[in-house]
């Protein structure tokens, strides 16, 4: 992912995958490059991961994946500007 907008910290809470019959996969295992927080910088790459126990090897994509995330310097609520490739 990379921040569009302003340099602030970053701690992912929760990610839920939806695969394309609907079933919703969540993992709290989620992190930023090895750690759970990053100081994310304006427009620098940084890699996020989800680690999904449980799927079904008949799972072969997900339909939508959301990230809840706290920027601790920004409060709850508040939007953050991502992109993700």
């Amino acid at each position: 992912m990379t921040s569009t907008g302003a340099t602030r910290d970053l701690q992912f809470i929760k990610l839920v995958a939806i695969d394309a019959s609907g079933e919703q996969h969540p993992t709290y295992d989620v992190g930023i490059d090895t750690t759970p927080r990053i100081r994310v910088p304006t427009g620098v790459r940084v890699k996020a991961a989800g680690i999904l126990k449980g799927v079904l090897p008949s799972v072969t994509s997900f339909s939508l994946i959301t990230l809840s995330s706290y920027p601790k310097n920004v409060g709850p609520g508040k939007d953050m500007e991502l992109t993700y490739w």
